[in-house]
């Protein structure tokens, strides 16, 4: 059976989540017996976001996708829960942004809150970036995704739930392709950061130049894999 190629990514430039909680468990090894196991909460990882910003990263296998949501752009903590409780299909939109010269992935989220206008997120997403190459690496060996949503209003806890998506794998895999085949090893932060507000001039808004052909379809799957940071070596 032809078995396709694996990705080769770039030399990171950036830790990811796991990077790190491998880091602290290799820090506290030597004074450790047996096996060890890291816990923390999802709201320490949100103190540090900013609104309306998608983090795309991943933990124990599984893609995750986390969201900090403004009361600007959902003016109600209960619309989250509403939508969730919906089933409503979300859309992960993820194309190879190869203009200027920095190559990019283009990723829009479509947060269905209103099935007639709903809230499309956009992320230029850098491959050198370890939270990005964890999240792409996630996808491609599993189509399922933890989603983890907190709001503004909401001073503690978050939700989180698990979607599948079948057809992200192959969209993604494709468009990585095109974005590592024409990543040099020259280009610079300064000429990513460049290229991302080139695509933002490109496309107006987040919901401009999207292609159905790279659309996956986000089905509700139920409780999220990872609903607590729970991290341990030995299970890698």
């Amino acid at each position: 059976m032809f078995r396709k190629q694996k990705l080769k990514f770039p030399p990171r430039t950036s830790s990811s989540l796991e990077d790190s909680l491998r880091k602290s468990q290799q820090d506290q090894a030597m004074a450790a017996i047996g096996t060890m196991r890291t816990y923390a909460d999802w709201g320490d990882i949100f103190k540090t976001r900013p609104f309306d910003i998608p983090f795309y990263t991943a933990l124990n296998d599984r893609a995750c996708i986390l969201i900090y949501f403004s009361s600007r752009s959902v003016p109600q903590a209960g619309v989250i829960k509403e939508t969730l409780a919906s089933g409503r299909a979300w859309i992960l939109h993820t194309a190879a942004f190869l203009q200027g010269s920095y190559p990019l992935l283009r990723c829009n989220l479509v947060f269905p809150d209103n099935p007639r206008d709903p809230f499309f997120l956009e992320s230029p997403l850098n491959l050198r970036d370890g939270d990005v190459q964890d999240f792409c690496q996630a996808i491609l060996a599993d189509d399922y995704i933890d989603v983890i949503v907190k709001h503004e209003q909401l001073s503690e806890g978050q939700y989180t739930c698990a979607f599948h998506a079948p057809g992200l794998p192959s969209i993604l895999r494709k468009e990585l392709e095109q974005v590592l085949k024409n990543l040099k090893q020259t280009a610079t932060k300064a000429d990513f950061t460049a290229n991302a507000r080139r695509m933002e001039s490109i496309f107006p808004s987040s919901s401009a130049g999207i292609d159905r052909a790279k659309c996956a379809r986000l089905e509700f799957s139920g409780e999220a894999k990872n609903k607590i940071i729970e991290y341990s070596m030995t299970d890698k």
